[in-house]
């Protein structure tokens, strides 16, 4: 059985969620606030539940890999074999709520986003 530390999924398996502009807090429903979340939401074939096993979910971004920039993600994620069930699990690491805030990113996108990287999504960088 393939057994990740959470080491080995950040500096390998983890896709990136960069920091979005830090602009003020827009209307849901004004095009800024539509555009931005554009780059947050993934493409719709990706965005649904994790049906391969297990979801964990972690608050801190420590264990992520910087941007290419140097910064901070606000999310990534990786799919490894649980431990103790053998199963496959999709492990994320969200930023912290006053980090969220600070970038106008709301936790459910930021969790969405990353299921669909479990769920096979990739992108570009998504920039400041």
């Amino acid at each position: 059985m393939l057994q990740h530390t959470p080491e080995w999924l950040a500096a390998i398996g983890c896709v990136m969620l960069s920091v979005l502009c830090a602009a003020p807090r827009a209307h849901a429903n004004s095009e800024e606030y539509q555009a931005r979340i554009v780059g947050v939401l993934p493409p719709k074939e990706f965005d649904h539940e994790y049906k391969e096993g297990l979801v964990r979910i972690n608050r801190g971004t420590e264990r992520c890999p910087k941007t290419s920039a140097g910064l901070s993600p606000l999310g990534c994620a990786g799919r490894t074999l649980h431990q103790e069930t053998g199963l496959e699990a999709c492990v994320i690491w969200i930023a912290d709520d006053s980090v969220l805030q600070k970038n106008n990113v709301d936790f459910k996108a930021v969790l969405r986003h990353e299921i669909a990287h479990c769920n096979g999504w990739h992108h570009q960088e998504i920039p400041r």
